[in-house]
C-alpha cells in the first residue's frame, strides 16, 4: 500500500514571512524559464524604445509614434489620431482586451500574470540583479546571517545603485510617452530639464524602486544584526524521529490488514495518511 504524503510549501513560507525572514528564490532552469527570458527582454524593449519610434504625420504634426499628448487634447498611436470625443473607441479597447485576457487565462491558465504582467517582468529584473552581484540562493543565504563586513556592504551599494538606475530609467521612459522623447533626453544631456519633468519623473521612481528599496535594506540589516546561527537537530534526534515515524506508519499498516481481512479499510488508510511524516 503507497502512502502520499504532502509537504506544504505555501503554509513553510508563510511561516518564514510571519517571523520576518526574507524569501530568497531559487534560480531555475528549463524551457518555461527560457520562454520567460524572452518575454522579459521583449515587454521590456517594447516599453523602452516604443517613445523613439518615428511616424510622420506631416507639417505641424508631432511625429513621434506613441504620444499622449495632454496640451493639445490629442493621442497619437501609429495612424490613428484621438480626440477627446473620440474616447469611446479607447473604452472599447479596453473592454475587448479585458475580455481577450479573460479567455485566455480561462483557456490556458494566468499566462498574463505569469509572463508579460509589469510586476511580473520588473521583478524578474530586479531579481536577476542581485543575482548577478550577491550570487545564487546558497550564497545569499548565507549573507543574511553574515556580518556587514567591507565586501558585503560593497555589494549592498551595488546592488541598490543597480536597482535605482532601473527605477530611473523607468519613471524618465513614462515621461517621454507624454512629451517628444528625443527632445526630452537632449535636455537631460544638457541639464535644462524642466521641474514639472523632473518631480514626475522623481514620483514615479519612487513609485517603482524606494519602496523595494526601504525593505531590503531593512531586512538585510535586521538579519545582519541577529547572526543567530540555525540549530540543527543532532544526528541521534534525527535517528530517533525517523524510527518513530518508521514504527508509527508499520503499526498503522498492520493495523488496517488485521482489522479489514485482506482489506484496506479506508479510515485505517486515512490514519495512516494523516500520520506526520518528519525527515
Amino acid at each position: 500500500m503507497a502512502l502520499t504524503i504532502e509537504i506544504d510549501h505555501a503554509r513553510t513560507r508563510a511561516k518564514a514571512a510571519a517571523a520576518g525572514q526574507p524569501v530568497v528564490p531559487q534560480a531555475v532552469k528549463g524551457r518555461i524559464r527560457r520562454i520567460k527570458w524572452v518575454v522579459l527582454l521583449l515587454t521590456l524593449s517594447i516599453y523602452y524604445v516604443t517613445p523613439f519610434l518615428r511616424w510622420g504625420r506631416g507639417p505641424n504634426a508631432p511625429d513621434q509614434a506613441l504620444l499622449l499628448d495632454f496640451a493639445h487634447g490629442r493621442l497619437y498611436c501609429f495612424f490613428a489620431e484621438i480626440w477627446p470625443q473620440d474616447l469611446y473607441l479607447v473604452t472599447g479597447l479596453l473592454v475587448l482586451a479585458s475580455t481577450i485576457l479573460i479567455l485566455t487565462n480561462a483557456l490556458a491558465g494566468r499566462l498574463w500574470c505569469g509572463f508579460a504582467c509589469p510586476q511580473t517582468v520588473w521583478t524578474g529584473l530586479f531579481l536577476l540583479v542581485e543575482r548577478l552581484i550577491e550570487g545564487d540562493r546558497r550564497r545569499r543565504l548565507k549573507n543574511l546571517g553574515a556580518p556587514l563586513d567591507a565586501k558585503r556592504t560593497m555589494q549592498i551599494v551595488a546592488k541598490h545603485s543597480a536597482w535605482l538606475l532601473i527605477s530611473l530609467a523607468t519613471g524618465g521612459t513614462l515621461i517621454f510617452y507624454f512629451t517628444d522623447a528625443p527632445e526630452l533626453l537632449r535636455s537631460f544631456a544638457r541639464g535644462d530639464v524642466s521641474a514639472n519633468a523632473l518631480c514626475w519623473i522623481v514620483a514615479f521612481k519612487a513609485r517603482s524602486g524606494i519602496r523595494k528599496l526601504s525593505r531590503s535594506i531593512t531586512g538585510t540589516i535586521a538579519a545582519s544584526s541577529e547572526r543567530r546561527p540555525r540549530r540543527l537537530p543532532s544526528s541521534a534526534g534525527r535517528a530517533s524521529r525517523r524510527e518513530t515515524a518508521s514504527t508509527a506508519i508499520s503499526a498503522c499498516v498492520r493495523s488496517a490488514s488485521t482489522s479489514a481481512k485482506d482489506r484496506t479499510s479506508p479510515a485505517s488508510i486515512a490514519d495512516c495518511a494523516s500520520t506526520p511524516a518528519i525527515a
